[in-house]
């Protein structure tokens, strides 16, 4: 019965491996997209986007906003998730529009893309 061993591990192997491809297509999907904020002027605009961890979160790149994060969800006194992201210009801005990136600990894993568009 060696035969029907090899297939019942290439079935675990084809599943592993399907697997893991769904976790990396996801993973792209949700962190690749940048997400649109329109601002208009010199005000502060909030969007609604879950972050997980939001005290870990941090800018990613030197950017013309301050981000906040609010509607905070806290399990215990501990800050689980967010579900509002907050965008406040540090100074007056041009018309055009702004990309601000953000994720845990400002590294490159799980980060969020928002494409801030000044009207």
């Amino acid at each position: 019965m060696p035969f029907l061993e090899r297939i019942g591990r290439h079935k675990m192997y084809t599943t592993v491996v399907f697997i893991l491809l769904c976790i990396v297509a996801s993973y792209i999907v949700v962190f690749s997209v940048k997400k649109p904020v329109p601002i208009a002027g010199i005000q502060r605009v909030c969007v609604d986007q879950l972050t997980l961890a939001p005290r870990k979160h941090q800018p990613t790149t030197t950017s013309a906003f301050d981000v906040t994060y609010e509607d905070q969800i806290t399990l215990q006194f501990k800050t689980i998730a967010s579900r509002t992201t907050c965008f406040t210009p540090k100074f007056d801005l041009k018309a055009g529009e702004y990309e601000v990136a953000t994720s845990p600990f400002g590294g490159l894993f799980a980060q969020k893309i928002f494409r801030v568009t000044v009207l």
